[in-house]
């Protein structure tokens, strides 16, 4: 198993046993899943408290908003990367997804291995651009 670098990482999903089990696999594999939230609303104040290197945004949540719109109002001030984790159909997802504009979705259930391949896709972007403005 290789050494990640931290990585801070937001999960919104309100199936208490996915959320659960994505986390302790997350923080197995060295990354810092810093909060777990199960709706829209507590996802867009953590996302804008604590700036996120990656959403993983569950497109069905409890409360007010669904995932889409969660990430809708999370775009109005940040552009962390956001993957969707859904078990919807994907054809479905890309047409309602496109205005989001997320990194990518994940459909359920689902390889962690895949997951992680995505998230380090994201940071490893992130981490050059940074590194360019430097």
């Amino acid at each position: 198993m290789r050494v990640v670098v931290e990585k801070n990482i937001l999960i919104v999903e309100d199936e208490a046993i996915i959320a659960s089990s994505l986390k302790l696999c997350l923080n197995n594999l060295g990354y810092n899943v810093f909060k777990v939230v199960s709706n829209g609303e507590d996802a867009i104040e953590s996302s804008e408290k604590n700036n996120p290197d990656v959403i993983l945004m569950d497109i069905r949540l409890r409360g007010q908003k669904n995932g889409y719109e969660t990430v809708i109002a999370i775009r109005k001030s940040s552009n962390t990367p956001v993957i969707y984790l859904t078990g919807g159909d994907p054809d479905q997802i890309d047409e309602k997804a496109k205005d989001t504009k997320p990194y990518d979705y994940i459909i359920k259930p689902f390889d962690i291995a895949v997951l992680t391949e995505k998230i380090e896709k994201i940071t490893d972007k992130k981490n050059k651009k940074q590194t360019k403005k430097k």
